[in-house]
């Protein structure tokens, strides 16, 4: 449609309202936004603790020798670029429930297992949302940890279930608010787990048809998921050999995470009497520092609001400037 009409009376040109006229304007995803002013940002020492992906000690992407080996191996075989069956690999949907489940658990509840493959963790969410909504009788109420990622509370009220927060993180002790998170569990409707996603039932039969279930909705909302990364992670977990190396992938970003927070540690600790230990109490590859929003505004270094950090975001090249701007500002 036109966005303009011409009178051809007196050949007069109006303007006519566009039919997405009514579409808001929806502020920027806060983690995108940081990474799109990250990029335009031309200081020379700038710091992006922004997203959790991991880098190396020089600040770049890592390629696991795991994966790159998957990948060679994959290319000897000849890239299939053919459909998958709706519910995706079923060799990497049956290697991350054994994965999840452990072999024992696996070996019990391999005929009471649904799974599907989903586009990626957001998709898994959604996936379980939408099967929820239209089989389970369960209470309309999903408990959502605060804080957490900002997509995830858009995911579920994009699908009418009502968004109820529990406190994961104490901001007065700076680590994990166990007895909440307990307590949570303990007094909320009991649901479902999603992994794969992976919807374990009690009973064959409700498997059997959880399966199907699962399977329309896939058709429905992606057709059938994506191929080659499916393909990667499978041809890992098939591979003792290749699960080996994938153990010592972990053990090198674990470690490096490690001794970088406790770098990071070390820095502040030298230069404030500040209690910092909450830093090498937490573990992965985010930390809350606990500060003010505004604490490092001004020294180009991008975090969540939150004060919560990417660790991986950290290298031997930029974790002294990180802290002294961080001096700098608490005092």
């Amino acid at each position: 449609m036109s966005p303009h009409h011409v009178d051809p009376a007196n050949g007069t040109t109006e303007e006519v309202a566009s039919v997405f006229a009514n579409a808001p304007l929806i502020p920027a995803d806060e983690m995108f936004a940081l990474a799109a002013d990250f990029k335009l940002d031309q200081h020379q020492n700038k710091v992006n603790l922004g997203p959790g992906s991991y880098k190396d000690e020089n600040g770049q992407p890592w390629i696991l020798p795991s994966v790159a080996m998957s990948r060679r191996i994959i290319a000897e075989q000849g890239l299939y670029h053919g459909y998958l069956p709706i519910l995706g690999s079923p060799e990497f949907r049956t290697e991350v429930a054994k994965l999840v489940l452990g072999d024992t658990g696996y070996q019990v509840k391999e005929s009471k297992i649904a799974s599907g493959q989903t586009i990626s963790g957001t998709g898994a969410l959604h996936m379980a949302g939408l099967f929820l909504k239209r089989f389970s009788s369960l209470s309309n109420d999903v408990y959502i940890s605060d804080p957490t990622w900002m997509n995830h509370h858009g995911v579920f009220k994009s699908l009418g279930f009502n968004c109820l927060k529990y406190r994961y993180y104490d901001a007065e002790t700076k680590t994990l608010a166990y007895e909440s998170i307990i307590q949570t569990l303990e007094s909320a409707t009991s649901g479902e787990r999603v992994g794969c996603l992976l919807l374990v039932s009690s009973t064959e039969e409700a498997a059997k048809n959880s399966q199907s279930a699962l399977e329309s909705l896939t058709r429905i909302e992606l057709s059938n998921p994506p191929a080659y990364g499916a393909r990667i992670a499978a041809t890992i977990l098939q591979d003792t050999e290749l699960v080996a190396q994938w153990h010592k992938d972990l053990v090198t970003m674990s470690s490096r995470i490690a001794d970088i927070r406790g770098a990071l540690y070390q820095s502040l600790s030298k230069q404030t009497e500040q209690d910092w230990t909450h830093i090498i109490r937490q573990s992965g590859m985010f930390g809350f520092l606990g500060l003010s929003p505004v604490v490092v505004h001004g020294y180009h270094i991008y975090m969540a609001e939150s004060s919560r950090i990417s660790i991986a975001g950290l290298n031997p090249g930029n974790v002294e400037y990180v802290a002294s701007c961080i001096v700098r500002c608490l005092q």
